[in-house]
């Protein structure tokens, strides 16, 4: 991806982008004046606490972390920890 990909994904400018990169918030490649983003890398920061404490999110940014509890309790079913009945 590269940091278009990202703007348009999450709603963030591409100048934030570059700045978590610039940061090392964000792994990123430089190729000729673009950076690309591997996916893994991207999701890696979303996990990232820099990520989740920006003060000014995104409306994708809050329906994100709004949605997060609801992947805790399907994590806990997948692994077993849900009282099964």
């Amino acid at each position: 991806m590269t940091a278009k990909d990202v703007e348009a994904l999450t709603g963030y400018a591409v100048s934030s982008v570059n700045n978590w990169i610039r940061r090392g918030y964000l792994k990123a490649f430089r190729k000729g004046s673009i950076y690309l983003i591997p996916k893994f890398y991207l999701v890696e920061f979303f996990c990232s606490v820099p990520f989740r404490t920006i003060t000014r999110k995104t409306p994708w940014h809050v329906q994100t972390l709004k949605n997060f509890p609801g992947w805790d309790q399907c994590r806990a079913l997948l692994n077993g920890e849900g009282g099964a009945e």
